[in-house]
């Protein structure tokens, strides 16, 4: 039986053996895949870094050659009408005095017309 058992034994071993070629041939494969998907990740974060820079550049072009132009037209249009309204405060509240003189004026003249008629 002894002799029996070492063969049972052996034949355990090499089949074992061949299951761990077989295996690690897996291992191999998949190892490969893996460093295939490394590279190919690399491909695509540095493509993104591209895109991603890309897009600063846009986003800064469209800031300077279009927002901050308008702003300062919006910017100058604020200024002028704040510059005329400042320069026209005080004529203003002179008109207004003139305007109340009118009236009573007006309105004297008005009374001595109908006592005149």
């Amino acid at each position: 039986m002894n002799e029996e058992l070492k063969m049972v034994v052996n034949a355990i071993v090499n089949e074992m053996g061949l299951m761990e070629g077989r295996i690690n041939k897996k291992i191999e494969s998949v190892e490969g895949r893996l460093g295939s998907l490394e590279g190919r990740m690399e491909t695509v974060e540095g493509e993104l870094q591209f895109v991603k820079d890309r897009l600063k550049r846009v986003e800064v072009d469209l800031l300077e050659n279009n927002v901050i132009p308008r702003l300062n037209t919006i910017e100058a249009c604020y200024t002028s009408t704040y510059n005329r309204y400042r320069d026209y405060s005080e004529r203003m509240e002179t008109a207004f005095t003139d305007i109340d003189l009118l009236k009573k004026v007006v309105s004297e003249h008005s009374e001595k017309l109908k006592k005149i008629s």
